[in-house]
């Protein structure tokens, strides 16, 4: 189970979602997900880039950003300023 927070609005093009999360610290990119992890702290969550079709059930978005349930509250913390 997991958190997700969708983006919607202007669509960024793939290219300027993936140079924003290369210069980034503790993000490791992957065929459009942005993978945060942070071996200090355990922190871990990531962002994804999402194609421009959508299902009908489907919240129509650009991108996701997913973290698990049941994580400790420092999780949320270190997420909210990436957010």
């Amino acid at each position: 189970m997991s958190y997700d927070l969708y983006f919607t609005g202007k669509r960024v093009p793939q290219v300027e979602f993936e140079e924003y999360f290369s210069q980034r610290g503790h993000y490791e990119l992957n065929e459009g997900q942005a993978w945060y992890s942070n071996e200090d702290t355990g922190v871990y969550f990531s962002f994804e880039y999402l194609e421009d079709e959508i299902e009908e059930d489907e919240i129509e978005s650009f991108a996701q950003f997913n973290q698990n349930y049941f994580r400790p509250h420092y999780f949320a913390l270190e997420a909210e300023p990436e957010l």
